[in-house]
């Protein structure tokens, strides 16, 4: 006897139906669109977005809009509340970019844009604040999201519920069900450090429209045209490789003194790390310190999202080398880490390594080459403060086959070798500052019984009621290599 076989639908907490905006009929016309684009282009053709795909696609939606209107009385279709050149921008804006996000995106006081759900829309300057934009459905939201992430060659759906990409610079982490709820979520990270330098970190800024900065030009003028002028040293008589940094009762992240050292130790030759938590601007103070480096050396930069631009008004590399990793995928592609990509840095003949966030087994790879005589290597990692540099740092060596075998003690001779500087970043409410710098030399001491790296803080954030980031508040230890590239005195020695 036959027994009938009952299937049961996995339903998801998220599945529930969702409103939609006025009940108009744009979504219906954006079917018809999406269709008759891809009967004419082909996916590739659709994610270049050229200028004759564009055309075609105002065309498309020009004749659906027509269509529409047409038949939407007969046969009681919801109701289109678009004009014809409206809907025309609208359904350009959703093909080929992100539709009503777009404006985010071009907001330059935006750092992050938080999507959580097609209901909800919040956007990140000081403080997190909500939005009135929403999507009609969680469709619409989702083809949105895949048409950015296609420019990236990756898609997200419930078989591949996370998707993590870099389009335009822009950093995409995009999750959907049965991982999220709501879903789809996504985080988009907007940089705004392109062509940042040390200057734009001393002075005291905010990115606004370009109409709130037009009462700032006089200044800005004032101050390049300050930062063009060499410095000289104590004595007078040659001048220094620096430039004039803004002396400035407040500040920005660094004050005039910590840029004027970090660029100094970048001329010299040092090796610095930053460290600090997420959203502290590690990724914007390497940027600065990259484009200290001399013009034409041979810089190789090491990312798994593409962040740093050192020549982003260029049009030729100017020496730099750029190296992306790659994850594994279904088909069998290979996995391509960040330790593979040191590996292949060091034999391309690199004046300067940049590592844009150390997290595992590729810091050994890097702390060994700049430990073995390599010089100017930029990395970032997560930690707060000095204290917790060795313990996280030698956490990170152990994921390597070859480091987890050393004993302590080489572990902390390599890191105090292979990093001359450290600087500690920290974020107080909607306020980013340098709390400490600190310089190493070679030195192990074994203060609390186990060996560590011997860490001598050169600068260091006071607080109180006249907070300020004094220093230099000794004389540096590595001031031959100051001395022999140039640099003033002043810059690396105590009053």
């Amino acid at each position: 006897m036959d027994e009938d076989i009952t299937f049961e639908t996995m339903k998801f907490e998220g599945d529930r139906p969702v409103r939609h905006q006025g009940h108009d009929g744009f979504e219906i016309v954006m079917e018809a669109v999406r269709t008759q684009l891809s009967e004419r282009f082909t996916a590739v053709k659709l994610q270049e977005g050229g200028p004759q795909v564009r055309e075609g696609a105002r065309q498309i939606a020009a004749r659906a809009h027509k269509d529409y209107l047409a038949r939407a009385t007969r046969a009681s279709l919801p109701p289109l509340r678009l004009s014809r050149e409206q809907f025309i921008n609208r359904a350009i804006s959703y093909t080929f970019g992100l539709g009503p996000l777009d404006p985010l995106l071009e907001d330059e006081t935006i750092e992050d844009i938080a999507i959580n759900g097609p209901d909800e829309v919040m956007v990140y300057r000081d403080a997190w604040e909500r939005t009135e934009i929403t999507f009609p459905n969680k469709a619409a939201l989702l083809n949105i999201l895949n048409t950015a992430l296609a420019k990236a060659e990756k898609t997200v759906n419930r078989i591949r519920p996370i998707a993590d990409a870099a389009i335009d610079y822009n950093r995409y982490s995009v999750v959907v069900q049965p991982v999220a709820n709501p879903d789809p979520t996504a985080v988009i990270r907007v940089p705004r450090h392109a062509g940042i330098d040390l200057a734009d970190l001393v002075r005291p800024w905010r990115a606004t429209q370009k109409e709130d900065d037009e009462n700032e030009d006089d200044e800005d003028d004032e101050h390049a045209e300050d930062r063009s002028k060499n410095a000289e040293t104590a004595g007078g008589a040659a001048q220094s490789p620096l430039p004039e940094y803004p002396d400035l009762a407040l500040s920005n992240i660094l004050n005039k003194e910590l840029a004027a050292y970090l660029h100094g130790a970048v001329l010299a030759g040092l090796s610095i790390a930053v460290m600090g938590p997420t959203g502290v601007g590690k990724t914007a103070l390497i940027t600065a310190l990259g484009r200290c480096l001399p013009k034409d050396d041979r810089v190789l930069v090491i990312e798994d999202t593409p962040e740093i631009r050192l020549f982003p008004d260029s049009e030729v590399p100017n020496n730099v080398l750029k190296l992306q990793t790659r994850p594994p995928s279904l088909e069998g592609v290979p996995e391509i880490t960040q330790a593979d990509l040191v590996k292949l840095a060091l034999r391309q003949r690199p004046d300067a390594l940049t590592l844009s966030e150390a997290r595992g087994e590729e810091l050994f790879d890097l702390l060994n080459a700049l430990y073995t005589g390599h010089s100017n290597g930029l990395t970032t990692f997560h930690a707060y403060g000095l204290h917790e540099m060795y313990s996280r740092l030698s956490m990170m060596m152990s994921q390597s086959e070859r480091g987890r075998h050393l004993r302590r003690r080489h572990v902390a001779q390599i890191i105090s070798t292979a990093l001359d500087v450290v600087v500690v970043l920290e974020k107080v409410g909607d306020v980013r500052r340098v709390r400490s710098v600190g310089e190493m030399a070679g030195k192990v001491t074994a203060a609390n019984g186990d060996p560590e790296p011997h860490i001598d803080v050169i600068f260091a954030y006071s607080g109180g009621r006249s907070p300020r980031l004094d220093g230099p508040l000794q004389d540096s230890v590595h001031a031959r290599r100051f001395q022999n590239a140039g640099i003033p005195k002043s810059v690396y020695t105590a009053d």
